[in-house]
């Protein structure tokens, strides 16, 4: 008889809490379970597609989303191999491994001690499942070493899928804070030239964005191995003008730490140091996986960017054809300073609510 769905999600709570508490001397209690429970496709496919629909309800879940999971379910035999040559390379090196394996078998003729090494912190870090992808960005920041093939790549993506759709409240627990995940997310653009144009690679970056669009979000947030996210977005901006070809996906990645919420030194860094690619960008804001008011609300009160808003519009650089969205964030916190009012949050504000504005600054263009 199968086990109810709540044993299934107790039984992974507990291996998840357990893998990353193991102390030095179980690397080999580490691979078992791995082995055994983490990879096991009976604690995935046993969540009905019910459960994913009402944890994401705001990314609206299609069949295509439905079947980007089954597809995940049925690479688990494969990922589990790629994530164990991954944490070996890392932390479950062959000779520490080789040691608790006779620690556990109690052979004294190969082991001259039976004492377990001492205690410097859990063997498995807490963001173990982004291990994969924190190497492969290393190894593309170092041009000497190889990169991953794109099939390696989009099966850690899949995998990450299914934790973040089936297990997130177990990952929002055990692992680190959803900022620094997307951080690691965000990286699988900077692998490789173009490897996130691959179809199952953009698909699943597009449902990984879906499902983070719904979290909060912090980029002050010290994220390890990182000095700073805005580095990180630095690198993001540089190869979106070097390989997107205006990419969508890419773009609305981009856009996240352009809300009002976080910090303005991120919309100083895309509108005045990376103002080259905003031509690129031709998101309308039905695109958008975000709240439009995010990018409209508060009201920008920096007097700099008010400046290079007005600036670029001027130029021609934004053209509300071409570049609908940024067009309207530019326009939006003009028109607000301008007029020295600041629109109702009632659902009309997606609008551009004073025509006077948008007819100037069009006339102005031609």
């Amino acid at each position: 008889d199968k086990l109810e769905i709540s044993k299934f999600e107790l039984i992974q709570s507990c291996a998840f809490n357990l893998f990353t508490l193991l102390s030095p001397g179980l690397e080999v209690c580490a691979v078992e379970i791995m082995s055994t429970i983490l990879f096991h496709p009976l604690f995935y496919k046993e969540i009905p597609v019910s459960s994913f629909e009402s944890k994401n309800r705001e990314s609206h879940f299609t069949s295509h989303a439905r079947n980007l999971l089954s597809s995940s379910i049925a690479k688990l035999t494969l990922i589990k191999q790629i994530y164990l040559e991954y944490l070996q390379q890392t932390t479950l090196q062959e000779n520490t491994l080789s040691r608790s394996i006779v620690w556990f078998k109690c052979n004294p003729v190969l082991n001259n001690t039976l004492l377990l090494p001492s205690y410097t912190g859990p063997i498995i870090p807490v963001d173990w499942p982004y291990i994969p992808l924190i190497v492969e960005y290393s190894k593309s920041v170092n041009s000497d070493l190889e990169i991953t093939n794109g099939t390696t790549l989009s099966n850690i993506l899949h995998y990450l899928i299914l934790l973040e759709h089936c297990h997130g409240d177990i990952i929002s627990t055990t692992c680190t804070p959803a900022t620094a995940r997307l951080t690691r997310i965000m990286c699988a653009f900077l692998i490789g030239s173009d490897l996130f144009l691959e179809p199952d690679i953009h698909s699943c970056l597009s449902s990984l964005l879906h499902h983070f669009s719904s979290l909060s979000l912090d980029f002050t947030f010290v994220i390890p191995g990182l000095p700073s996210f805005h580095d990180l977005y630095s690198s993001l901006l540089e190869q979106f003008a070097a390989v997107s070809y205006g990419d969508q996906l890419f773009s609305i990645y981009i856009m996240l730490p352009l809300q009002q919420k976080h910090s303005s030194s991120f919309r100083k860094a895309f509108w005045f140091d990376y103002s080259h690619i905003l031509r690129i960008i031709t998101l309308t804001h039905t695109q958008l996986s975000l709240s439009v008011d995010s990018f409209l609300y508060p009201i920008e009160q920096e007097w700099d960017l008010l400046e290079q808003y007005l600036r670029v519009l001027a130029s021609g650089t934004l053209h509300t054809e071409r570049n609908p969205f940024l067009f309207l964030i530019a326009v939006h916190h003009i028109h607000s300073f301008i007029f020295h009012e600041e629109a109702e949050q009632n659902g009309e504000s997606i609008g551009i609510e004073n025509e006077r504005t948008k007819e100037v600054i069009v006339k102005r263009q031609t």
